[in-house]
């Protein structure tokens, strides 16, 4: 996943990058210091105090949240959760700010009461809302 800035769609200058096995990342992990770009690479794992920030394509088990975003800037809270209330019970839905405007970012946390809730949100990845494009994505937060 590559962020972008709202205004102009330019690279924000960081990724996140889900490897297939151990080996992969391994080898990602040797090229900090190389240069793309002319800018320097540094690559490291996630980080954070008992925090996992791994994208998913297939649920593990017990995961109940997932990551939406692609969500019109106008939309409210109550909104998202009618938009997924069909998945299952929402126990929250966490909104991201900008710090500075206080403006939302577009984008949000669903955490759903079931794991099994997880499949039928999916299923809105790619749903057209506003004119934009939903992207669902399966996330592990707090482990």
């Amino acid at each position: 996943m590559l962020p972008r800035y709202q205004d102009s769609g330019r690279a924000i200058g960081y990724a996140h990058v889900e490897f297939k096995d151990e080996e992969s990342l391994n080898k990602a992990l040797k090229m900090t210091g190389n240069k793309i770009g002319g800018r320097y690479l540094v690559i490291q794992p996630s980080k954070g105090k008992n925090r996992v920030n791994v994208y998913w394509k297939k649920p593990p088990e017990g995961c109940k949240t997932i990551f939406v975003k692609g969500l019109p800037y106008d939309i409210t809270e109550s909104e998202v959760g009618d938009l997924f209330a069909h998945c299952g019970a929402i126990n929250s839905i966490r909104f991201t700010f900008n710090s500075v405007t206080k403006q939302f970012k577009g984008f949000c946390y669903i955490e759903f009461a079931n794991p099994l809730s997880l499949k039928k949100a999916m299923e809105m990845n790619g749903k057209e809302l506003k004119g934009r494009n939903l992207v669902v994505v399966i996330i592990i937060c707090n482990m």
